[in-house]
């Protein structure tokens, strides 16, 4: 019994050794096949132009043109912490639909008057085509530094604001300029290539154009400065800033897919080692993934929406599989959604100002929005949402123009634009009112 009690363990050790090699030999097959594929996928990005490394996407701005030095200066000049809640109490108020009061209008003029510095060298940088904000960009992408985003917000805030305050005491034109500027530097921030970037400055957006509705809209302008503000209101920038901002956040997340696939990041070295090649199978996704994001940036939210839901659903499924894609794989849906409602945004101020333009030629503002092409506007953009023309309603002397948001539901032009709001998702309409 003790003889064949050994050889029955002999066989079970041998079985054992056997189903390791035979699993070894699987991993083995599995990792270099795998690895074939992300070279495969990499060399065909390469052949296509795409950047892989961030270098690739390092911004070509000569020093001259480059909005971030005054950005720089204006940046530590910026002393908020004592009078911060101040002005996101009195924003929060404004941004939300209320009037600000005397007392409020007083003390924000004190915070304007006290940092002019700072207003300047926002609209000096306005005058500057590009951004490039880090100067060395052969340090690994995640410490390229990026610009202090609470005080962008805040002086963003203090200028547009501080535009509105302007036109009540009754340089309308100037107010008006100052809104522009605000939304060139805007733009140009644009060039810096990272997600985080790009998000504050959509809510930067949201934010000059609230002011600038407030300080145009009853008030007479000439054409030529509503001609400004509309040439101001291309969406096409923000379609080429959210493409430059994935290729960032693909090649982000690229290097920190190879940094895990090269040491250990979840559990220990072993159990990293076995699993390193459904990491490899994960990049693959990933990489397809980022290209059908970028590949839609170009198109309208509602025509792209399918392509956003699927891609989705497959993160989530492929997360089951791979806690790997969970952890590196940010939430883009939400991104073009937010694009979406800058561009909604820009559209219906830029048919706003259109039919600005419109009274002024004609004397009455346009009965529907088919008058305004192709003489005012090249044609009506469709509303990002729903693919449809923009509601169009005459309100008392003027008129409301809106887009129906994520709800798809008429909301009779009703915007919530509380700061968080601007940020955050909203399901209420995006709406200009005369």
């Amino acid at each position: 019994m003790a003889v064949k009690g050994k050889k029955i363990l002999s066989w079970i050790g041998v079985c054992l050794l056997g189903l390791i090699a035979l699993g070894l030999a699987v991993r083995a097959v599995f990792n270099y096949t795998a690895g074939i594929k992300v070279d495969r996928a990499l060399s065909q990005l390469k052949s296509e132009g795409a950047p892989l490394t961030h270098q690739d996407l390092e911004p070509q701005c000569p020093d001259a043109d480059n909005a971030a030095f005054a950005w720089k200066a204006a940046e530590a000049l910026v002393q908020m912490d004592p009078e911060r809640s101040l002005l996101q109490d009195a924003t929060r108020d404004y941004f939300s639909g209320r009037p600000l009061d005397a007392a409020r209008k007083d003390q924000l003029k004190k915070i304007i008057e006290r940092q002019p510095r700072v207003i300047s060298l926002v609209l000096e940088a306005a005058g500057k085509p590009c951004f490039k904000y880090e100067n060395d960009w052969n340090k690994p992408f995640n410490e390229l530094k990026n610009p202090d985003v609470v005080k962008m917000i805040q002086s963003i805030r203090l200028l547009g604001v501080g535009a509105v305050l302007m036109a009540e005491d009754g340089r309308v034109e100037e107010a008006v300029e100052q809104c522009l500027a605000g939304m060139r530097f805007v733009k140009s921030t644009l060039f810096h290539p990272t997600l985080i970037n790009y998000l504050v400055a959509m809510a930067n957006m949201k934010q000059l154009v609230i002011c600038l509705q407030t300080i145009v809209s009853g008030r007479e302008l000439p054409e030529a400065l509503l001609s400004g503000i509309l040439r101001e209101l291309e969406v096409s920038p923000w379609r080429e800033g959210l493409a430059r901002s994935l290729k960032g956040e693909r090649i982000l997340t690229l290097e920190a897919a190879r940094g895990q696939i090269a040491v250990s990041g979840f559990g220990n070295r072993a159990f990293d080692w076995v699993f390193r090649p459904a990491y490899r199978s994960a990049v693959i996704w990933m990489l397809g993934a980022y290209g059908e994001y970028i590949k839609a940036a170009s198109a309208h939210y509602f025509e792209s929406l399918p392509v956003y839901e699927r891609l989705a659903w497959e993160s989530k499924k492929n997360a089951v599989r791979y806690k790997f894609i969970e952890v590196l794989f940010p939430g883009l849906q939400t991104v073009m959604f937010k694009e979406a409602t800058v561009e909604a945004v820009l559209d219906a101020a830029g048919i706003g100002i259109a039919c600005k333009i419109y009274k002024n030629v004609n004397g009455s503002f346009p009965e529907n929005l088919d008058m305004l092409s192709p003489g005012f506007l090249k044609q009506i953009p469709p509303d990002p949402f729903t693919g449809k023309t923009f509601i169009y309603r005459s309100q008392d002397a003027g008129f409301i123009v809106y887009s129906l948001g994520s709800n798809l539901k008429d909301d009779g032009g009703r915007g919530t634009y509380m700061i968080t709001q601007l940020v955050m998702e909203k399901d209420d309409d995006w709406s200009w009112k005369e």
